[in-house]
This record gives C-alpha cells, sequence and structure tokens, in this order.
C-alpha cells in the first residue's frame, strides 16, 4: 500500500465531514419529534393555544431543509462516485 488512510480520505475530507454533520443532525432532529409533540399536546390541552405548537413546526422545518440538503449532497455523492473510485483504484497501483 503505498498511501496511507489518511492519505486517502484527505482531499474529501470536506465532503465527509459535511456528511456525516447532515446525518447527525438528521437524527437529532428525529429523535427531537417526541419531545416537541409532548410540548404540542401539553400545551394545547392547558389551553395556551398555536403557540404550543410552534417548537414542533421548527423542528418539522429544521428536518425538511437538512433532509433536502442531505438528499443533495448524497445523489451529488453518487454522480462522482466512478470518478472517486478509480482515483482510488488508482492510488493503489
Amino acid at each position: 500500500m503505498s498511501r496511507s488512510t489518511g492519505g486517502i480520505f484527505r482531499p474529501y475530507r470536506l465532503r465527509l465531514a459535511g456528511t456525516y454533520t447532515l446525518s447527525l443532525t438528521k437524527y437529532v432532529l428525529e429523535l427531537m419529534y417526541p419531545f416537541t409533540i409532548g410540548l404540542a399536546i401539553n400545551g394545547l390541552l392547558t389551553g395556551q393555544g398555536a403557540v404550543s405548537v410552534a417548537p414542533l413546526a421548527a423542528v418539522w422545518l429544521s428536518q425538511a431543509a437538512v433532509g433536502a440538503a442531505d438528499q443533495l449532497v448524497v445523489s451529488t455523492q453518487r454522480c462522482s462516485a466512478l470518478r472517486i473510485s478509480e482515483n482510488l483504484l488508482q492510488s493503489f497501483t
């Protein structure tokens, strides 16, 4: 092996960091759903009105935006997957 693992991934470190950040953010937002649903239900039962639904709406809109960005990154990476795999294969030869 002519290059270390760190050397192979170095040109793609920003892409990898972005992908992991988007995925982690998406999972954290998914975990926040039950909490914000509970806040909305409790607020509606106590008569706080539509203000109690605001955290749920914020989480939902945030997850939609992060999901769209994640799909954009993943589809871009799929389009360039062949080029990247060819570069990795060439680095081992």
